[in-house]
């Protein structure tokens, strides 16, 4: 028998956090016209202004959608690994979380609630009775940006640039790691700590003047 944890000798390796390939608020503007031709736009634009995991917006139903508080309810997520496909709970208990939408996002389900045929608002089309396929949603994005060469990035960049928009906007911390269902403010800081919001440039830049 082994007289103690031999794990207990691992070094863990650091994390390490790079910058990551998003697009600015100049690019979204640019590639927004492009992008309105994109098959899955909709879910697209939803998941830039709103944060969400690519599961977490593939598998998200209309019960969920609550059009008089205007904020939607995240409560499960479409996750594939390994030989398991399927909706799931999310993977933490704070990713359980209830999101409010901007003018926009409420448009968009809206227009989408009026035609809906499944109970899923991004039903696959094979399917109605099952979400669209995550892996999907982001062959298809990849494919569209190569075609109309528009710079690349991953389907789940989207939720990072969300993220940057609002630290760009003077977001607070807590309530940005709140929105984004992280397990807690730390994981968020950690995360985005390469994004230097343009408030705190501005803020610098005048504390020079004292000197």
């Amino acid at each position: 028998m082994v007289s103690y944890n031999v794990f207990d000798e691992i070094k863990l390796p650091k994390i390490i956090y790079s910058t990551r390939n998003i697009w600015s608020e100049q690019e979204i503007n640019k590639y927004l016209p492009i992008l309105r031709n994109f098959k899955y736009y909709d879910m697209m634009y939803l998941v830039l202004e709103t944060g969400l995991r690519k599961g977490e917006i593939c598998a998200l139903t209309w019960d969920c959608v609550d059009f008089e508080q205007n904020m939607i309810t995240v409560d499960k997520s479409y996750i594939i690994c390994g030989d398991f496909s399927g909706i799931t709970l999310p993977k933490t208990a704070s990713a359980v979380r209830q999101v409010v939408l901007l003018d926009k996002s409420i448009e968009i389900l809206k227009r989408l609630h009026k035609t809906k045929i499944s109970k899923y608002v991004f039903p696959n089309p094979n399917n109605i009775n099952l979400p669209v396929n995550p892996n999907v949603v982001s062959a298809n994005f990849k494919r569209f940006l190569i075609r109309n060469n528009i710079k690349r990035i991953r389907f789940h960049d989207l939720r990072h640039i969300h993220a940057t928009l609002l630290l760009n906007k003077n977001i607070n911390y807590k309530i940005l790691s709140k929105r984004l269902g992280h397990s807690n403010i730390s994981f968020t800081l950690q995360t985005y700590t390469h994004v230097i919001p343009e408030h705190e440039i501005q803020l610098f830049k005048n504390l020079s003047k004292i000197f």
